[in-house]
């Protein structure tokens, strides 16, 4: 990013419309400045005639739109992320349980993560949306490495955050290096 553009940005405020860590941590190594909105919006899993990057990009709008309703002025980041394999869509496991199930699921299997973001500027009245893809391999995994990878990697499981093929060894390949918010 330009840095006369970064210094413009970091001069408004900022908002994110999400209690993430991660995308927390992501807006810090940006340098950003900004306070924390977390919306009551319940995100769609079901696309309907929608693709699944049009899906996310819709969550991550709702979920923006919420959090500039409660702001006069400013601009609001908001994101969604879902991972896809064989045609279904896997969100957030509920608990260790559900994470356990998800990750028997997607061994060895090709997966598509999508992650849709929306910034909704409420001074120029504009909102901006995008999305990355990413192709991603997990290797097979049996009961007994589930077991033992799945306390150390629950918090990155449950948000589907960053995602680094030297830090994660179960990933056998990533299409691309990517931040996934």
């Amino acid at each position: 990013m330009p840095e006369k553009a970064l210094h413009q940005i970091k001069m408004r405020n900022i908002y994110l419309a999400s209690d993430s860590k991660a995308r927390k941590k992501l807006l810090k190594i940006f340098g950003l400045k900004f306070k924390i909105l977390p919306g009551r919006i319940k995100e769609k899993r079901t696309r309907g005639n929608l693709s699944y990057a049009e899906l996310v990009k819709r969550n991550a709008l709702a979920k923006a739109e919420d959090a500039a309703a409660k702001v006069k002025k400013g601009i609001i980041i908001g994101a969604d992320t879902i991972v896809v394999s064989g045609g279904k869509i896997f969100g957030k496991p509920k608990d260790l349980k559900a994470a356990r199930l998800m990750l028997k699921k997607l061994s060895q299997r090709p997966q598509w993560v999508y992650t849709g973001i929306a910034i909704v500027d409420k001074d120029a009245q504009v909102s901006r949306l995008g999305h990355e893809k990413t192709k991603v391999y997990m290797d097979r995994l049996i009961e007994r490495e589930i077991a033992i990878i799945l306390p150390v990697f629950h918090p990155w499981i449950k948000r589907v955050v960053l995602i680094y093929r030297a830090r994660v060894p179960f990933l056998s390949g990533v299409s691309k290096a990517v931040f996934i918010m």
